[in-house]
């Protein structure tokens, strides 16, 4: 690397190109710390003034110096060259101007002697550890005397370590939607709600992409330091872990809240206000486990009488996994009254449960009751009795069979026409947003049902994985199997 020349100290930043005459940015405007061996730069929002110095004073590649001055936001990655590395890593910051989190790209040189930061604009964390060593002899030996490596990771470390703060403020959003939305307090709701889901979504942008550099960083960083420091390293991948299972669990969170707000209006939620207390108090524990990565059960609560409910869960008591408390009282139980008409029809009929439930209805020639909304010559199709969303469907051929292979060509398209004709009349009679079809064939492979194929259709809509589901490890049908059956069989009659 080319020896550095001497360049002014500054406490700070001075003015900017935009409130700067050309005089006063002849020079390039460098920050400058040196310690054990070790120089530091820091050049907040680089110009083409600074650009070209680095130019002449480094021998950096010119597409690196071109990343740095571009106001495009590179992609997160680490170019690794003879002499030095070019590595670019995004952080969020909050944006007080438009009320939105913003990506922020942090660029760094990094040689054997050399550390040379240049974030895009002011960053807070950055600034207060370059404050730190300006200010303290101790500081720069602590974070200077490893070498350029170690630097480069106490930079990081820094920087992720204000990711939380953020990560703080938008689970606090959470919990106010909350109470709002479970105090019956609509004003604003669904604004709140898209803006939050927003924030959510512009994090996540800023994260993901650099997750697997963030792997790299140890290995290629290697080099420029005295000691072994993957265990430094595997600290902030595990920072970053942990950042985006926190994201992933506030992506949940907001989902089933809007979901909430869609299904069963503000209103519903005031009619009883001690039911409504100890519901929103039931969700913001389970939302609050979500955050915090625990499993949890919802606790035990009375019967709230909800009219919209069709059906109503009666959880065990809250037991946060690893956590001390009171034992588990009992599983989950979801209350599904026409299950029993199910189960009853075995002593009204005196029959016995059917060795295989798929050979056993068509037989009976009741469709109404066993829910068969087409005969085929080789195939039917029904409804799942325990469905994953309302709609799904099953085609089943005739044929007692346990294996795609042994099914005859005929009854292989007939269910493949079958499977075509429910997805239409699906998509004609509840506009799905998507659809799973498939088979699962084997007991291994999560057949219910192993010793008779069958196909599954099933709907899906953006969502209708809802708080129950996420956090209770409960589906919610919203409508009746009867219902469904008679909204879906006149398109079968066509």
């Amino acid at each position: 690397m080319a020896n550095l020349p001497k360049i002014r100290r500054g406490h700070g930043r001075g003015a900017g190109p935009a409130n700067a005459s050309g005089a006063e940015r002849v020079r390039p405007d460098i920050q400058r710390l040196e310690s054990s061996g070790l120089t530091w730069l820091n050049i907040e929002a680089p110009t083409e003034i600074e650009t070209a110095w680095l130019a002449e004073h480094h021998e950096f590649h010119p597409l690196d110096l071109e990343d740095v001055l571009s106001r495009r936001r590179q992609r997160a990655k680490i170019d690794e060259y003879a002499d030095y590395l070019f590595i670019v890593l995004h952080f969020p910051r909050f944006d007080k101007r438009t009320g939105r989190l913003q990506a922020t790209e942090l660029n760094v040189f990094v040689a054997e002697d050399l550390v040379i930061t240049l974030p895009n604009e002011p960053l807070k964390p950055l600034s207060a550890l370059w404050s730190r060593c300006e200010r303290s002899e101790s500081a720069r030996e602590q974070y200077m005397s490893k070498g350029s490596g170690y630097l480069l990771y106490e930079i990081v470390d820094t920087m992720y370590d204000y990711c939380f703060p953020i990560l703080d403020k938008i689970g606090f959003k959470l919990d106010s939607i909350e109470d709002a939305l479970f105090e019956g307090e609509s004003d604003d709701l669904v604004r709140d709600i898209s803006n939050i889901k927003q924030e959510i979504i512009n994090y996540r942008k800023i994260v993901k992409p650099q997750r697997p550099t963030l792997r790299l960083l140890e290995r290629s960083n290697q080099r420029y330091a005295p000691q072994d420091l993957e265990i430094y390293f595997d600290d902030i991948v595990d920072k970053s872990e942990r950042i985006w299972d926190l994201l992933e669990n506030y992506k949940e969170v907001a989902e089933a809240l809007e979901a909430t707000t869609a299904d069963d209006p503000v209103g519903d939620h005031a009619a009883d206000d001690a039911d409504h207390r100890h519901l929103r108090d039931e969700h913001r524990h389970a939302a609050a486990g979500a955050r915090r990565g625990a499993l949890v059960r919802l606790p035990d609560r009375p019967d709230a009488g909800s009219r919209r409910r069709a059906a109503h869960l009666v959880p065990a008591q809250a037991v946060a996994v690893g956590a001390p408390g009171p034992p588990e009282r009992g599983p989950e139980i979801m209350w599904s009254p026409w299950r029993m008409a199910y189960i009853s029809a075995e002593k009204e009929h005196g029959f016995e449960r059917p060795q295989c439930v798929f050979c056993d209805l068509p037989a009976r020639h009741d469709d109404a009751h066993t829910y068969i909304l087409y005969r085929g010559a080789r195939a039917f199709v029904i409804m799942n009795l325990f469905p994953y969303n309302n709609g799904h469907l099953m085609v089943v051929p005739y044929a007692h069979v346990d294996a795609l292979s042994a099914l005859d060509e005929a009854t292989l398209t007939e269910m493949m026409l079958l499977a075509q004709r429910s997805q239409g009349v699906l998509q004609e009679c509840m506009r799905p947003q998507g659809f799973n079809v498939g088979i699962n064939q084997g007991r291994a492979a999560g057949a219910g049902i192993a010793d008779h194929i069958h196909m599954h259709v099933l709907p899906r809509w953006a969502g209708d994985t809802n708080f129950m589901t996420s956090l209770g490890d409960v589906r919610v049908m919203p409508q009746h199997l009867d219902e469904t059956y008679q909204l879906l069989l006149p398109g079968f009659a066509e």
